[in-house]
């Protein structure tokens, strides 16, 4: 799909989608139809794109991928040119489809349902540990109870609410620069931080992701369930460990569950060999991942994101899922 489209379409979603299900749908209107879906899918993205840029810790997210990736399972084709998918999803909706905006609403909600699994998707795969973090984090939240609070499209952590319009939030920088005496406890952590901020003429407003990143970047186990009396530190030999186990784990099942059953070939096998050990370099490094596909980009010349959607996204996410069980299962260890 061309992201230079800037075109908006006026579609009448009804009568599309019975033409695709009758196939007598032309390509042109097809692809009308796909870009117009399309430019849903960007708008939910954009609504998104703070917090992705705060948990994926990337500022230069393509929302225009995300989309596109978001609805092509949608647009999928079964082996007699059918969108057998679309088309059940259609007539098994309830209430039934019987006007444009029902079509409308129901074209909408399938498709912000396969954004929020991308997206899903995208936080699972970015770090293991910080996704456990952050679960730790929300029980905490609950166990002080305290509230989540949205303010300029970022969520924030604090003990009431309070006029989002006139407050002061503590900067990127200026919260990095708290010092880790105020996260080695966790039942004072939340206390000592609102003091900080008071301390510092800020609104009594946590950043929730950049403080589970803090966590993270800290190696600090303090927030495990169930919490021990002593703050346990995970040194970053230890994770270093773990990683390299973890990737050495899963490239035996790349070698024998594909390699030696001859699914993939030599080369490819050497590319998904090379693009784990860069994700493995990236979570010892920068504490983050990329998106699968920018992982595969280097190693095949002129790999598009549609070619890469259907020739390699399926083994290469299960690999990557594997590697992170195996984090996962080695973390708890």
């Amino acid at each position: 799909m061309n992201r230079s489209v800037k075109r908006k379409y006026s579609i009448n979603v009804l009568d599309t989608l019975q033409l695709i299900f009758a196939g007598k749908i032309s390509r042109s209107d097809l692809n009308k139809f796909i870009e117009f879906s399309c430019q849903i899918a960007h708008q939910y993205v954009l609504t998104e794109r703070d917090k992705l840029v705060y948990r994926l810790r990337d500022s230069s997210i393509d929302t225009f991928d995300i989309a596109v990736r978001a609805i092509s399972p949608i647009f999928l084709v079964n082996k007699q040119g059918e969108f057998s998918s679309l088309k059940k999803s259609f007539y098994n909706w309830l209430p039934k489809i019987e006007g444009e905006n029902d079509a409308h609403f129901f074209l909408n909600k399938i498709i912000q349902k396969k954004t929020k699994q991308l997206i899903g998707d995208l936080y699972k795969e970015s770090n293991p540990f910080f996704n456990k973090t952050l679960d730790s984090v929300y029980y905490y939240i609950a166990l002080c109870k305290l509230k989540k609070l949205t303010i300029r499209g970022q969520i924030y952590i604090t003990k009431t609410r309070f006029d989002r319009t006139k407050c002061s939030l503590i900067s990127r920088d200026e919260f990095q620069s708290i010092p880790l005496s105020c996260f080695i406890d966790d039942k004072m952590m939340f206390e000592k931080l609102f003091k900080q901020l008071k301390k510092k003429n800020y609104s009594p407003a946590i950043p929730l992701y950049q403080l589970a990143w803090r966590l993270v970047e800290i190696k600090s186990e303090l927030f495990e369930q169930p919490v021990s009396e002593e703050a346990n530190f995970l040194s970053k030999q230890v994770v270093d460990e773990i990683l390299d186990l973890g990737l050495r784990n899963t490239l035996v099942k790349l070698e024998e569950s594909y390699l030696k059953k001859k699914k993939i070939s030599l080369k490819e096998f050497q590319v998904y060999s090379s693009a784990l050990k860069d994700i493995t370099d990236d979570l010892k490094f920068s504490g983050t991942k990329r998106m699968l596909y920018e992982y595969l980009k280097p190693y095949f010349k002129n790999l598009t994101v549609s070619k890469f959607n259907e020739r390699y996204r399926n083994t290469f996410e299960y690999l990557d899922k594997s590697y992170r069980k195996e984090i996962a299962k080695l973390y708890k260890i």
